[in-house]
């Protein structure tokens, strides 16, 4: 079974997004309301249905207290055993 590189971009960043939210103990409706985006749009990112705009992800990476390129680091369940983050194939 071939992996969709988009679609495993898109739940990467949500999961990451909805990880630094948890972290800082935010409801979906807290952040929507600190970006002014509505609590659906966030769901979307974080369950990997749409990506955020650039101008979102800078916002998001505000709110939230991390880096814009924290939001694409891989998950655990897709690093090697040694560690290394394997290629996603474009």
């Amino acid at each position: 079974m071939e992996i969709d590189p988009q679609r495993e971009l898109l739940r990467r960043v949500g999961a990451n997004i909805k990880r630094a939210r948890e972290k800082r103990n935010l409801t979906q409706l807290a952040l929507a309301t600190l970006l002014r985006e509505n609590q659906a749009q966030v769901s979307r990112w974080e369950r990997g249905e749409t990506m955020p705009r650039p101008q979102a992800l800078m916002g998001l990476a505000r709110a939230l207290d991390v880096n814009v390129p924290d939001f694409f680091v891989p998950l655990a369940d897709e690093r090697e055993p040694n560690g290394d983050h394997p290629e996603i194939a474009a």
